[in-house]
């Protein structure tokens, strides 16, 4: 998987425990759960375990405080892209060449690499879609929700037309030959299946739900690999 705290704040209140993030009971069917908000958490998780295989120049930045000529005709790319494109090109999903910078000076070059990226055959044929552009989209594993143990209510601020629930349960993993290539490739491993957290959205007139933050981690342990929940919480009072 790839590519993964709370602080209160004037004018928004939330109205529940901070222990809500780690709450856990009996388990709910998911059929006592409103179906969209199910959907959205599988569309949000398929989304992640989706990956796109650039056709074409990339550049990787290492230092994300220094400041950069954009090279034309480069797509630009976070250090964490530089784990999957290696992954790509050693289980034969891309053929990579890096491109020796020339003419730059060395305060700018040492923090970036360049390469030339094209989508082999196995790409195209495993791809779920193949851009205009050339991009692959590669789904590496079909997650979905498989049980839901805990949902809580939230509210941020009382004029706010959306309601907002955490969602606690577990979701399954099929995997993909390709996926398990790509894990063992980047060192990484897909259980059959994690547990998760995710902050949705509910429109209050609408109805439409949206998936705003979302956490995962391993069964049966205390902790969470990640905290994107608390993180998007408290970046609401920045």
């Amino acid at each position: 998987m790839r590519r993964y705290a709370l602080l209160p704040i004037l004018s928004i209140f939330i109205l529940c425990n901070t222990n809500v993030l780690y709450a856990e009971s009996n388990k709910i069917t998911l059929t006592g759960v409103d179906p969209a908000i199910i959907n959205a958490i599988d569309n949000w998780l398929m989304e992640f375990f989706r990956h796109n295989v650039p056709k074409g120049n990339v550049e990787i930045r290492y230092n994300e405080h220094q400041e950069y000529w954009d090279p034309p005709g480069y797509r630009i790319y976070k250090a964490q892209f530089a784990k999957l494109l290696k992954a790509y090109n050693d289980i034969s999903l891309a053929n990579v060449t890096e491109i020796l910078p020339l003419n730059m000076p060395f305060l700018e070059w040492k923090n970036i690499k360049r390469y030339a990226v094209e989508p082999t055959k196995k790409c195209i044929d495993s791809a779920e879609e193949v851009k205009e552009n050339g991009d692959c989209i590669i789904l590496m594993a079909r997650p979905g929700m498989d049980s839901v143990t805990n949902t809580k209510n939230m509210l941020f601020r009382s004029n706010d037309p959306n309601e907002y629930k955490i969602i606690t349960g577990t979701f399954k993993v099929n995997k993909f030959s390709i996926g398990e290539e790509y894990n063992s490739a980047s060192g990484g491993k897909i259980p059959n299946s994690y547990k998760i957290r995710a902050l949705v959205s509910i429109g209050k007139i609408s109805k439409d739900c949206n998936v705003k933050a979302v956490d995962w981690g391993d069964i049966g342990e205390d902790v969470w690999i990640t905290n994107n929940i608390a993180t998007f919480i408290a970046n609401l009072s920045k």
